[in-house]
């Protein structure tokens, strides 16, 4: 009897103690946990400044039988006279009642909802109509200007009068917030831009608008990590219907000094400087094969610029299904028809899907032709014209076929080809694509 006593004091004295060892309360609610031995209690919520759980993921809704949308073919014309009258419309044609009367009814409650608004914007793409309707002012930081939004509003409407969230825009087999978390790194934002480091969004954002291959999130002041109206976050052909071929470039050192005239400035002074070159990542790392043969490619060409001398970065970028990196025979901003390659090989272009360097008579024969004579010196190149790829007019050849046994040179491809042709006589004659 008094062992059995004394087990239940024992007992009594080992719960009190136990008791008087946990910690106070807490307000937060609390789950029971349950394992095959074990029985935990353990918060819903976790403590304040404790590592949160990464966010869960958010797919897209778009299946990938749907494809690719049009950008062009699909766009949609409407009119807004709101310069003229803040309270104005949007019209569209008639055959778009529903998407007029969404579209009205979404600016109807953007402008109840910021009635102080400043901004009202309206553009179209993919046979959508992207609004947007803001209070936003113009902030000076040591004489940099930016803007901030205090309240921002945003609808994309498609030709049926249906309002698109942010997981329409994406393949239902993207995980969205991940996708949105990886590139936010790669957003160029200078350190008056930045409040802190980005870590992660826990919650997709709540307004964006879709355009040229790109969603763009417009943020607000309560934004944790950016002082900006907007972020841009590309998209990419493999998550989106609405995505294109994009680049990441870092741009390394050769070591390789030159010299080389500005010609930007009113002396032209001699500018100092170390020859660099591009490194890519295309479609967020997702072709890895073609990123190697291009940044192999971009190395090889390094003693043969150093031997020529040539003090010009190479322009990069990507287009019809191509990569290009063009080391022009000048360094200028007018890319590129009618500027020859500065070294044998200094125009190059791969295939973005398979890596492999394009065929330029594949290319040729695929497609319609305007032809321009060069005047010799690239100087004299057209001159008092201008190129067609820039809207003004291209001095063309009438009814020009190209003899037998021509050449095809420095492919470029921005909106559309244009290339050099060198005739069997040495004649050169620029090419650049038809296009509508």
């Amino acid at each position: 009897m008094i062992k059995k006593y004394l087990a239940v004091v024992l007992i009594i004295a080992l719960l009190s103690g136990c008791t008087a060892s946990a910690p106070p309360d807490s307000s937060e609610p609390e789950t029971a946990v349950t394992t095959d031995t074990v029985t935990t209690v353990v918060p819903t919520t976790a403590p304040t400044g404790s590592p949160q759980p990464p966010p869960g993921p958010v797919f897209g809704t778009v299946p990938r039988s749907a494809g690719p949308a049009d950008y062009h073919e699909s766009y949609i014309d409407f009119s807004w006279n709101r310069y003229d009258d803040p309270q104005a419309y949007i019209q569209f044609p008639n055959e778009y009642r529903e998407l007029a009367a969404a579209a009205n009814e979404f600016v109807d409650r953007a402008r109840a909802a910021i009635p102080d608004r400043n901004d009202e914007h309206v553009n179209g793409a993919y046979g959508l109509v992207n609004i947007y309707v803001k209070k936003g002012t113009d902030i000076w930081l040591n004489s940099f200007q930016k803007t901030a939004n205090f309240a921002v509003e945003t609808a994309i409407i498609d030709r049926d009068g249906n309002q698109l969230s942010l997981t329409d825009l994406f393949y239902d087999d993207v995980d969205i917030l991940a996708y949105i978390n990886r590139r936010m790194p790669y957003i160029e934002a200078g350190e008056e831009d930045r409040k802190r480091p980005f870590t992660d969004y826990t919650a997709l954002p709540r307004a964006f608008t879709v355009a040229y291959g790109a969603v763009s999130i417009h943020l607000d002041v309560r934004d944790p990590f950016f002082d900006l109206d907007s972020v841009r976050i590309p998209l990419y052909p493999d998550i989106s219907p609405y995505g294109e071929d994009f680049i990441d470039i870092s741009w390394q050192e050769t070591g390789i000094p030159f010299t080389f005239d500005s010609g930007r400035d009113l002396y032209g002074e001699k500018v100092h400087a170390t020859l660099l070159y591009p490194r890519i990542r295309l479609n967020d790392g997702t072709r890895p094969e073609t990123d190697a043969a291009v940044n192999a490619a971009v190395e090889d060409m390094i003693p043969k610029l150093e031997k020529a001398g040539f003090s010009a970065y190479p322009q990069v970028y990507v287009s019809n299904g191509h990569i290009a990196v063009t080391y022009l025979e000048r360094d200028t901003s007018m890319c590129c028809a009618g500027y020859s390659a500065a070294v044998p090989g200094g125009a190059l272009l791969w295939e973005i899907e398979t890596g492999r360097p394009a065929d330029i008579q594949k290319i040729v024969a695929g497609r319609e032709w305007r032809y321009a004579r060069i005047k010799g010196d690239q100087d004299e190149y057209l001159e008092g014209e201008t190129d067609n790829q820039w809207g003004g007019a291209l001095p063309e050849i009438d009814g020009y076929v190209p003899p037998a046994g021509s050449t095809y040179s420095d492919i470029f491809g921005v909106w559309g080809y244009s290339l050099t042709l060198t005739q069997p006589d040495g004649q050169r004659l620029l090419m650049i694509e038809k296009r509508e």
